[in-house]
């Protein structure tokens, strides 16, 4: 069932069972024996308890059908890894959701309930305005607990603070929002060297850092291409984005980076001066929820979306079963959130490999593997800033050559570009210091 609204948390244990190990099929009356002649009680065996990894996210409120998305493809993948063995010594994970209600100040509030009931390592994806507070809540728990760290595993593509030091308990799974500047440059000047670009997206540190990359991968350092206008509103307040549609329209640009999400970005979709100007159109979240289907015909090879994953053709065998097995059991979800299945899957990982499912040996672990994704790309944590350097694609909405659909609309992704992982990658713009 899935968790309603509510304050305290809502738990769900996941692929959690108690499994016995009996490689060796030792006769019960010789385990008896020998436990009769230590001096020991028969007493039956308890596998250890889940391993518990929070989900903060909007369950209830405006917001909630994205946050319950999120906790169902949480759910499913921590059963294909608890299917797999799990983490060291075979222990489950038990995903726990914390609700924010959709009210951004809860998301602290959360993650502080989170600690109380003794959880260690959590997931973000969303309430992106508050990760700061987030990544600075956990900084200070594990300066004054250092026995019993914290973890952050991030599949969101979050700016970083520039010039100051990583937080060393944050992991990103997502590639930075620098590296798909570059790689969306790399993408342009392939199939339409001469266009000039205008990018317009919020006043927030999201926006910011593809702004400020814009200019640095893009302009007369960068990839040399004629950079129109670079311009960020603030969003939800007074007119927003409108008088900056104007400015586009007038500019003659030949291509739109739209570096907006969540509402913004289906607001900026819905406004016919954009999808009038009939030029590409690229965008970082722009296969949302609602969006895609509502969009249709119109957005036909005209929106793009900058991403990580392949979406058609998968690539792999083993990434289109993962998601037709996840159709199959959720059929009016999309798995929107490939990252979120790298994340859990590298975190098992590294704990099998350090042995541990302590966060200190767990993250020793995963700075600096290397790991295949499901849809077989190599790709590698950087310890330097613990940022994944992964391919980065581009990929156009299509109705002709799409095995797997968005809103079950007929409409999807298909892979236009892939830019390999050294060619977009960044240098790290913070690092991690030594513990």
């Amino acid at each position: 069932m899935e968790p309603r609204g509510q304050r305290r948390a809502a738990v769900v244990t996941v692929g959690a069972t108690n499994r016995r190990y009996d490689a060796m099929k030792i006769p019960t009356r010789l385990v008896l024996a020998a436990l009769l002649s230590a001096g020991l009680s028969a007493a039956p065996v308890r596998a250890a308890e889940p391993l518990r990894v929070a989900l903060i996210a909007p369950l209830s409120g405006p917001d909630a059908a994205g946050g319950r998305a999120e906790f169902a493809q949480a759910r499913f993948v921590a059963a294909e890894v608890n299917a797999a063995g799990g983490m060291a010594g075979g222990r489950q994970i038990e995903v726990v959701a914390y609700d924010t209600r959709s009210v951004p100040e809860e998301t602290s509030l959360q993650l502080r309930r989170a600690i109380g009931d003794g959880v260690r390592f959590y997931l973000h994806g969303g309430e992106s305005g508050r990760l700061a507070e987030l990544a600075a809540l956990m900084e200070r728990h594990n300066a004054t607990t250092p026995n019993n760290r914290l973890m952050m595993l991030d599949y969101s593509a979050e700016a970083l603070p520039a010039n100051r030091r990583c937080n060393p308990w944050r992991f990103r799974f997502d590639a930075s929002p620098e590296s798909k500047i570059r790689a969306l440059g790399a993408s342009i000047l392939a199939s339409r060297p001469s266009s000039s670009v205008y990018l317009l997206g919020e006043n927030t540190a999201f926006g910011n850092s593809l702004s400020l990359a814009l200019i640095r991968y893009l302009g007369p350092r960068g990839a040399n291409l004629a950079i129109a206008g670079n311009a960020l509103y603030d969003p939800g307040t007074g007119p927003g984005a409108t008088p900056q549609l104007e400015k586009v329209v007038d500019s003659g640009a030949g291509v739109l980076i739209l570096a907006s999400r969540g509402s913004e970005i289906l607001s900026l979709l819905a406004d016919r001066r954009v999808l009038d100007l009939r030029i590409p159109i690229y965008t970082f979240y722009g296969a949302l929820a609602g969006a895609t289907k509502a969009i249709g015909l119109k957005g036909v090879d005209v929106i793009r979306v900058v991403h990580v994953a392949p979406m058609n053709p998968s690539i792999s065998p083993a990434w289109a079963d993962f998601r037709r097995r996840f159709k199959s059991g959720y059929a009016d979800l999309d798995f929107s959130h490939p990252m979120l299945l790298t994340a859990i899957r590298m975190f098992a990982a590294a704990s099998r490999k350090s042995g541990s499912t302590d966060a200190e040996p767990i993250a020793r672990s995963l700075a600096g593997m290397r790991f295949t994704t499901r849809w077989s790309d190599e790709v590698y944590m950087r310890p330097q800033d613990q940022q994944l350097i992964t391919p980065v694609r581009v990929s156009v909405q299509a109705n002709q050559a799409i095995e797997f659909d968005i809103d079950n609309s007929g409409f999807g992704l298909r892979t236009e570009a892939t830019v390999p992982a050294d060619r977009a990658s960044t240098d790290p713009i913070c690092s991690i210091a030594k513990q």
